[in-house]
């Protein structure tokens, strides 16, 4: 479920989202891209297995307070928990890294994400680093509506979130 930038590119769009892909794209090409990792897509279906159904129920009805609640209510699996903090680790001790999450359907013609992805920098030690990871999860919607094309495009229907972490 994590994967370094250097690990990265094109043909894991799906895996790691454009952002993801782009910055292992940069890194292969020899442009200076800090050490980070991403949390990939398969790390939010996981967590979000138990709430699917309602989440799509909250998002097919507009209601962006519950679909936030529902995501705020998942609680990290331990083997995700172990492999995001030995990730972490590796980038050194003390590391401060950028914490920003995204959606594998960002920048395409028929959804606009622009400006809707917090990020969160400067984050310094594994207590921070999680209280980012969930702070840019909750994000989802709270400019107050869903993305645009949400019935097409929603976290529930094929979406998916992924994190990225960045020195």
């Amino acid at each position: 479920m994590i994967h370094w930038f250097k690990d990265v590119g094109s043909d894991h769009l799906a895996l790691v989202g454009g952002k993801g892909a782009n910055l292992g794209e940069c890194a292969a090409a020899g442009f200076p891209v800090p050490p980070g990792f991403i949390i990939d897509t398969s790390a939010y279906t996981t967590a979000t297995e138990s709430i699917q159904a309602e989440l799509i129920a909250a998002v097919d009805k507009q209601d962006i307070e519950q679909a936030q609640q529902l995501v705020r209510s998942v609680t990290i699996p331990a083997d995700l928990r172990a492999e995001v903090e030995q990730a972490y680790a590796a980038l050194g001790d003390g590391a401060r890294v950028a914490v920003r999450s995204s959606a594998t359907a960002e920048d395409l013609a028929e959804a606009s994400f622009a400006g809707q992805q917090d990020s969160y920098l400067g984050i310094t030690g594994v207590d921070a680093l999680w209280d980012a990871v969930a702070a840019a999860g909750r994000h989802y919607g709270t400019n107050g509506r869903c993305p645009t094309g949400a019935n097409t495009a929603c976290p529930a229907r094929g979406w998916r979130w992924r994190w990225w972490c960045k020195q």
